[in-house]
Parts: structure tokens; sequence; C-alpha cells
């Protein structure tokens, strides 16, 4: 091209320049727009390619032979169940904890076989086996103490709230007999109906107190608490219905074997491999670094493909997934970092330091992640993402942004050399960034070693530990210095590497760096680059400056070990709210879609400065209307998701305990043990409709295989004898070991594994129980299986059909709720960040605040996939559930969660008047663009949430704005009114400046928020549909003189 063609490429001003006078010349006609959604992506999340691209196919015919498969493997994948989890667990360190659990298991047993034991126990003292499996002592002594003060708290809670009933119960008795005889109560003979009243509205009350706890407080420590509780009440409520008199001893049959059942979990976790909150927090932390070798070594290896080649493709999703087993211990983290200032521990560290460690784990996490798949740079100019076409019978949603995008696409997104300069630059970043990888590869595995022995070296002679800590002290100053000098080299040399292709531009003398290739890139192949380099820098930067600093500075901070006490009061010890993440919260079944686990319910106002105002009132301006205004706020309350639940629930529970407070029937409720239904029914009804149907289906197949198991290890034990306390207590140690690897590890729903061993449990427990005391339920073996069975299905299929009665919930809904949520604490986030930006001189916004938060988000969406699985379990005559709708808006908030942990980063480092230019670039000062982006963000919201369809013109698409005027590589625009004292002539020096790398970054990472917020706005009109049509709008017309642009208010 003739260097003085009007067309040439010049690098210093915006691709925009070129798409204006292609527009002016002969070769630039815009097809017409066909009514499909098209939308680009950047290299940040790229789209799949097309199935019959050429380069597929050439890949495709050389493809490497796979090795042999061993024949293990091979046998494994005949067997009917997957067992390819049993080898990851076959660990010391997991086995310690199932030696445990089986302890306290065999001992359980024991104790209930011992006559004098199971007689002070008293008819449940089977609980005391059944509890072992529920409320398995697998975790650390602190987390097990404080588990287990909970669950008996709660016991003697719910046995003092039934003592209550029978009280008043015993009031309202006409008749009152304390010689009656046993079989005349069990026969029922003594139900009159004033007493069953008042127990009945003391089981519904009671009952729906700690359902609502259980859905409230969401799966931790109040979890198995609140179901024993409701265990208890309804045993208590429909045994003392019977008697003639208060019987107040009827909960001391549960509340007696679960205190055992406690005091064994507590002393046994203290005992036997004892393991303290602060060992297991190193050990997860350990588990987060360990796939970090392999991810790094992957990112030196994908360096040197070829970007179009599918080896390259495949490479970038086995990174993706490599990182995603390393990001899945943070959750874990984070649940043990709750406990960690209350942790009792004998050694050189204070928990609450080891703790501190845990935020800067989140920030290499987020350097991490932008690592790969921006590396993506196959498609850094713009494939387009094709939004499917609407399905018979419904109507093309997203046309105006298909229409407007496309003209984008083609003014301003393209280049000829898209692969040759691609592969180029990739190059490029192989030879600037191979040194640095390689050395934090071997830092990462340090880090790694040192977490594994930080426990260690607290026991011993003096001087060997002291010379322990010098050579690892010594060891890792060396490990920091290496990569801080590695650092420095790669920020004042290697990394300007990646100018090569510019330098023409600004030096016509120097030697072109594409051979072929006569016109530097496009900056946006320089930006994409540079974003790399950044999070290299920035990870580097946090392994050494902060990581191995940190760690540097707790070994010479702490040369001696001591005994560290809990750094927190006992009073604080107990407190729990849904706000607070827990062990077992990836799994969970019940959660509210209102609440974002990990974000504390005021940041949402330090974060938005914002208030939601009572459209119907003032605020109370007199004690009188304050009073009110809460009595009004407790009875909204009852209204809300978890309230509702549990009034449902009670009112299910009731119910059921029907047959035991008829006269008629209560004898034989009695005696076929109906209370097993009640309470199955009872906590199988669950939130959202598709939990309550998974558990009718899950609680049955767990029943039967369990109830057959517990039979087998009964006939084993007796033989056809009436029980045999020397084999019953023999096959428990022997199947209690294989039970609880299967009880702690088997990768399946939880309340699948727990059902299918309390079941097998029960069974064995209850059939010694039957021969060992006077009860009419003398049952044993298959015969109680299959009774249990019997009632199991009939409670559950009670509560599947009480779920449809209203008020009923679906997690369909619950996934529209849930997203609408995280897009709402995403916009409150955003303007944080914003905010964080603009204020650099006082700052008013926490930074950790922001960091914990956006890790919460991406948490709180990682969960709404588990959840997602039980949805097929809510059929619907109206049509299929549009899954992968929904999956597209979950990954793009995925995206934007991550962009904007990027965002934060690069703020943090942009010194004020780089900000100052980075928010005017990309208009983040400009009222009437941040109007339209907050406007987009709350229109997505409310639309996830309600159902409401989004109006066909929307300000999207907000990337049309955001590009509107050009730059380039320059850092101010020619025209602008203040420079804040950058320079406006870009030259080669402040291309190598490491200012402009933080502020390239920034606005790429600007641009891929805003484009995924359209892609977002597409997604969401794909589910809701659109409103509002005005015809005319969006064709094109004729060429004519453009209005004059409205003028930007600065914020």
């Amino acid at each position: 091209m003739p260097a003085d063609d009007p067309r040439r490429y010049d690098p210093r001003l915006g691709d925009e320049d070129v798409a204006a006078v292609l527009e002016q010349s002969d070769h630039a006609h815009l097809p017409r727009p066909q009514k499909h959604v098209r939308i680009p992506d950047d290299p940040a999340h790229d789209a799949d390619p097309s199935p019959d691209d050429d380069s597929n196919e050439k890949s495709r015919a050389r493809a490497p032979k796979k090795p042999p498969e061993p024949w293990p493997k091979r046998l494994a994948r005949l067997l009917p169940i997957d067992l390819s989890w049993i080898p990851p667990n076959l660990t010391y360190s997991k086995i310690k904890p199932v030696i445990r659990c089986a302890f306290v298991c065999f001992v359980s047993a024991i104790l209930m076989v011992i006559p004098r034991v199971y007689n002070l126990m008293g008819q449940g003292s089977f609980l005391i086996l059944i509890s072992s499996f529920l409320d398995a002592p697998s975790d650390p002594f602190l987390a097990v103490l404080e588990r287990e003060v909970i669950f008996i708290t709660f016991v003697v809670m719910a046995w003092a709230w039934c003592c209550l009933g029978i009280f008043l119960a015993g009031l309202a008795r006409v008749h009152t007999d304390y010689s009656a005889p046993m079989d005349a109560i069990q026969a029922g003979e003594f139900v009159e109906a004033a007493p069953t009243v008042i127990l009945a509205v003391f089981v519904f009350l009671g009952s729906a107190f700690f359902l609502y706890i259980k859905a409230r407080l969401g799966p931790g420590p109040y979890l198995f608490a609140s179901i024993f509780a409701c265990i208890c009440v309804d045993i208590s409520m429909t045994t003392a219905v019977l008697f003639p008199y208060p019987y107040y001893l009827v909960g001391q049959v549960i509340a007696l074997p679960l205190a055992f059942h406690c005091g064994l979990s507590i002393i046994f976790s203290a005992l036997i491999f004892p393991c303290t909150i602060t060992a297991q927090y190193t050990h997860t932390l350990f588990n987060v670094f360990a796939p970090l070798d392999d991810f790094l070594a992957l990112h030196r290896k994908v360096l040197t493909l070829d970007p179009s080649s599918e080896e390259f493709k495949a490479t970038v999703k086995t990174l993706t997934a490599t990182l995603g087993k390393s990001e899945g211990g943070l959750g874990q983290a984070a649940a043990n970092a709750r406990l960690l200032k209350q942790d009792i521990v004998y050694g050189r560290f204070q928990p609450s330091k080891i703790a501190d460690l845990q935020p800067i784990h989140h920030e290499e996490h987020q350097h991490h992640e932008v690592h790969f798949s921006l590396l993506n740079l196959a498609h850094a100019l713009s494939p387009l993402a094709r939004v499917p076409t609407a399905s018979s019978g419904e109507t093309a949603v997203g046309v105006f942004e298909s229409q407007r995008y496309m003209a984008i696409e083609a003014t301003r997104l393209s280049h000829p050399d898209e692969l040759d300069v691609t592969a180029h630059f990739v190059r490029l970043l192989h030879e600037s960034c191979d040194e640095l990888l390689e050395t934090t590869q071997g830092a990462i595995k340090d880090v790694q070693g040192w977490f594994a022995e930080v426990r260690r070296g607290s026991f011993g002679g003096r001087a060997r530990i002291e010379k322990a800590r010098a050579a690892r002290l010594a060891k890792l100053e060396a490990l920091s210095q290496g990569v801080k000098d590695a650092l420095q080299r790669f920020k004042k040399d290697k990394r300007h590497r990646v100018l090569d292709p510019y330098r023409s531009a600004f030096d016509p003398q120097h030697v072109r760096a594409l051979s072929g290739i006569h016109e530097p890139p496009p900056h946006r192949y320089l930006f994409h680059c540079y974003m790399y380099q950044y999070h290299l820098i920035r990870f580097s930067s946090i392994l050494t400056e902060v990581q191995l600093d940190a760690i540097i500075k707790m070994e010479k901070g702490y040369p001696k070990a001591r005994l560290w006490r809990p750094g927190i009061p006992i009073r604080k010890m107990l407190e729990w709210s849904p706000w607070n993440p827990s062990e077992d919260m990836d799994r969970a079944d019940d959660e509210d879609p209102d609440i974002i686990q990990g974000i504390q319910p005021e940041w949402n106002d330090d974060l938005g400065m914002t208030r939601r105002r009572d459209p119907d009132a003032l605020p109370p301006s007199n004690a009188f209307q304050y009073v009110m205004h809460i009595i009004y706020e407790a009875a909204t309350a009852l209204g809300r998701g978890n309230a509702l639940f549990a009034l449902k629930a009670g009112m299910l529970t009731v119910i059921l305990c029907i047959p035991s407070f008829l006269r008629a029937s209560a004898a034989f409720a009695y005696r076929e043990r109906f209370v097993w239904g009640i309470f199955m029914g009872q906590l199988t009804l669950a939130r959202f409709r598709g939990d309550t149907t998974f558990g009718l289906v899950a609680r049955i197949i767990s029943t039967f295989m369990g109830g057959l198991v517990g039979t087998a290890m009964w006939y084993i034990s007796t033989g056809s004898g009436q029980g045999n306390p020397y084999g019953l207590a023999a096959v428990v140690g022997v199947c209690a070991p294989f039970f609880f690897f299967w009880r702690l590890y088997w990768p399946v729903p939880p309340m699948t594994n727990i059902i299918f061993f309390v079941t097998a449990a029960l069974v064995l427990g209850f059939s010694w129980q039957n021969t060992h005391t006077l009860l009419p339920f003398k049952f044993m073996g298959w015969q109680l299986a299959w009774r249990r069975f019997v009632l199991v299905v009939c409670g559950v299929t009670a509560a599947f059909l009480f779920s449809f009665l209203p008020p009923s919930t679906t997690l369909r809904k619950y996934q529209r709720k849930t997203m609408s949520t995280t897009v709402s604490e995403l916009g409150a986030v955003y303007c944080s960040i914003v905010s964080f930006a603009n204020t650099r001189e006082h700052q008013e916004v926490a930074r950790g605040e922001i960091v914990q938060s956006l890790v919460a988000i991406r948490l709180k969406l990682k969960r709404s996939l588990v959840l997602k699985t039980n949805i097929v379990y809510e059929f619907s005559l109206r049509g299929r559930w549009p899954s992968s709708r929904y999956q597209k808006i979950l990954d793009l908030q995925l995206q934007i969660a991550y962009l904007l942990s990027h965002l934060m980063s690069v703020v943090e480092h942009l010194e004020p008047a780089w900000s100052r230019a980075f928010l005017r670039r990309t208009r983040f000062l400009d009222a009437d663009f941040q109007g339209d982006v907050l406007a987009v963000i709350s229109m997505i919201s409310t639309a996830l949430r309600t159902g409401n369809p989004l109006p066909q013109i929307t300000p999207c698409p907000l990337l049309d704005r955001f590009m509107v005027h050009t730059h380039g590589l320059n850092v101010i625009r020619q025209e602008a009114d203040d420079d804040y004292g950058l320079p406006r002539t870009m030259t080669i020096d402040t291309l190598e400046n490491e200012q402009y790398l933080c502020f390239s970054v920034g606005v790429t990472t600007a641009f891929g928020i805003v484009l995924r917020l359209d892609k977002l706005m597409v997604a969401t009109k794909e589910l809701v549909g659109e409103q509002y049509h005005i015809h005319g709008i969006g064709v094109p017309e004729l060429k004519s003189a453009s209005p004059a642009p409205r003028p930007s208010k600065d914020v």
C-alpha cells in the first residue's frame, strides 16, 4: 500500500479512522443484516470455532493415536458405578478422619449392646448408632466442638418446647391417671381432643421454627441440629398424646442417646488423629497450589503452538479445567478461615496470621483466570458469536442489536492478515514471557512445599528446630530474590518485544518486524499482549512481594512455638449468619436466592451508597410510627420465601401427625412407627419443587438399598437368633471403616449418601433394640426394612404432593431470582470500582470488601450450577426448560465478575493522572454513558426477577457508545481540553511506560465488560422476550448529514 494512500493504517489513531475512510471509498458496502444476533467476542472468552473450519480438518487429519488404556481403567468402566473417585482419596490425610469416624461408630455400637447403658438410654438407644453416620465427626476438633454444642443445644431446646406443650396440654386434659397401664396407653385409650389440639399447635410452631432455621441459615453447623430438633418434636409429641398425664421424660429418649453421641464425637475428635482448623486450612491451601504447577507448564507449552491449531484450543480447555481444580479449594478455605481466629493450637504461627494469607490467594486466582482466557489471540479480531435463531413459535429477538453490531464489525473490527498477525504476537509473547513463567513455576512448587511443612517443626530439639528454620528461611529468601530478579528483567527489557511490530510507525528506519506485512497491526493486538503481560506481572508480584515476603516475615517473626488461644470473645464463637460460607455450601440443595454467602448485608450500603425506599410510606417520624414500622416488617417477613416454606412445612407435619392424634388410629400409628413417615416427609419438603422431587427419588432409592445392606448386616451378626452382641459389634467393627470411606468421599448428592447409611444403621440398631425392649413394634431384619421402606415412601410422597400446593416455588424461578440478585450485586460492585478509581486521593470505598464481594458472587453462580441439576425433576407440561439460555446468562455473569476483578486490580495500580485519563477514555466519567450502563444493569436484573419482557429498543449496544471517540494508541484525544500532564503525542517511550501498560489493560478490560453487558442484554431478551415495537427503527437509511453529537456530562 503506498505511503500516501489515505487508507494506510496509523496505529497512533484508532481503527475508527480507517472505517471513516472506507465509508467514503467505493469499496465499503455494508450488507443488509440478517435476523440473527451477532456480537463480537474478545480474546478473554472466545467463541468455539466452526466445526467445518479448514484448520480443524487439517489438525484432525493428523490427530495422534491415543496410548492403550490400562486394564484397571477398562475394567472400572465396565462396572455399573463410577469408582474413579476412590484412588485420589486413598491418602493418609484422608484416611485419618475415616478411622476416627469408624471408631466413634464402633464405640456407639458397643454402648448400644451393653445392657446397663442401653437401659439408661431407653427406647431410643439406636439413635446413637444412626447419629454416628448422620453427624460424622470428620472435621477438625474446633469445628466438631462447635457443631456438637449447637447440636445438643437444639435438641434440648426442642425437648423444652415439648415439655411446655405437654404442660399446657395436661392442663386441658379432662381425665388424668398416673397409674394407667402401659397396654392401655399404647392402645390409645386416653387420647383426648383438647390436649391433642394444643400438642398439634406446638408441633406446628416447633417444626416451623426449626425448619425456618434450617432454610434461613442453610448449610453449616445448624443443619443437623435443626434436623434432630424436628425429630425430637415429632417423636415426643406423637408419643405424649397417648399418655393420660404429663409425660415430660418422653424427650429424654431422644436427647440422652444424642448427648452420648455428642460426647463421643468431641472426645474422639480430640484423641484420635486430632486436627486443628489451622492444619486443615494449610492443607486446603496446599491443594489450591497443587494444580498450579501444571497450569503454568501448560502456559509455557501453549505459547509455542499455532493459535489456529486444534492442539492450541485443546490446551486452552485443559488450562481452564486445571485452574478450576485450584479455584475449587478457595470456597473450602473461606469456610475454614471463619474458625481460624477461634482455634486453639500449639505452634509457631498465630492462626489469624495464616488466615491473612487467604485474600492473597483470591487475588492470585483473579490474575490466573485471564492468564489464559486472554491468550486465545486466534480470535482477537472479532469472530462473531451467533445467538441461536428463534425456536418455532418464537419471534426473533435482538434484531436491533444485531444490525448495530454488524455495522461495527464491518467498519471497525476487521483486518486482512488476522491469522499471521496473531501467530506472530503469540511467538513474541513466548519470547518475552517464558523465562518469567519458568521462574514462577519453580516458586509455586516451593510455596506449596512450605504449606505442606508449616505445621511441622513445633516439636523436637531446639537446635534441630532452629537449624531447619534457618535453612528454610534462606531458601525462601533466595527464591524470592530469584523471582524478583526475573520480574525486573521482564519489566525493563523482555516485555518490550511485543512492541517490535509498531516501532516502524515511530522510526521509519527501523527494520520491519513482520515479514510480508507492511503496515503495523491495529492497537488492539498490542493491548491484548499487554493484558497478558500485566496479569503475569501481577501474579509474579503477588507471589513475591505479598506471598513470599509475608511467609518470610512470619518465619522471622515467630521463631518459637507457643500455645495460641482463641482471639475472639467466647460469646461470638457460635455466631452464624446465612452470609457466612460453609464447608458444604457448594453441594447444598437448600439455599436462598436473595442471599450471596460471603457478602455481609451492610456492605450493600457501603458499596452502592444507595438505599431502597418504601413507595407507600415515608420513614417513621416518631416513636409510635417506629414501633408500627417494626411490627409491619415482622408481619411482611412471614410472606417471604423462608418463612412461607417453614409455615408450609409445619402444616405438612401436622397433617402427617393426624393418624397419631386420632383415638381410632393412634394405637396403629404408634405400633407401626408412623413417626418415621412423619419426619421423612417433613425433611423431604424443600423450598423448591425440584428439590422435593429429587428428595423423593433419592430417599426412596437410598432407603431401599440401605435397607438391604442393614438387613444383611443384621442376619450376619445374629443368624437366626434374637440378636448377638458380639456378632453385632464384630460386624460394625469390620464394616465401619469401609462405610465411612464411602460416607465421606462418595461423590453423590449428600442426601443420597446420608439416607443410605442412616437406613442401614437404623435397620441394624432398631432390630437389636426390638429384641431387648418391651415395644409393640417387634419386627427385625427384613420385616423391619420393608416397613421402613413403606413408611418412607408414604412420607416422601406426601411431601411431593404437598409441594404442588401454594405457596409453591420452583427451581426455575430460583435460577432467575439468583441471577437477578447477582446482576444487581455486579452493578453495585461496578459502581464501587469506578468510585474507587475516581477518588484515589481520598478513598471512600474499602478494597477488601470489593474483592471479597466478587469472589462471593462467583461462588454463588457456580453453586447455582449444582442446584440446577435438580430442575430435571420439575416436569412441566408447557414445554422444556431453556437450560442453554440460562447457562449463557450464567457464563456471561461469571465473565463479568472476573473482568471486574481485573478492573479493580488495574485501577489500584494506576497513578492519579493515568487513572483520570483511563476514566475519560472509557467514558466512565461520562454521566450519559454511565446512565446507559446502569439502566442496562437495572433492566436486566428486573427482567430476570419478574420475567417481564424487555423493550425492543434499549441503550444497547453500549459498545457503539463506548467506541464513539477515536483514540488508537493515544492516551489523550488531540481535541481534549485537559491532558492531566500526560503526553498528547505518542512515542515509543510512552509505549514502554509501565503506566501505559496498566492504562491499556484497563481500556481492554472495560471493553470486555461493556461487550458482555451487551451480550447479557441479548441473552436476557432470548429468555424473557421483547416488547414495545416501533416500526422503522433500525432500518438502514440513506447517508445524510449526521446530527451534532449530544455533549457529554462529566460526573
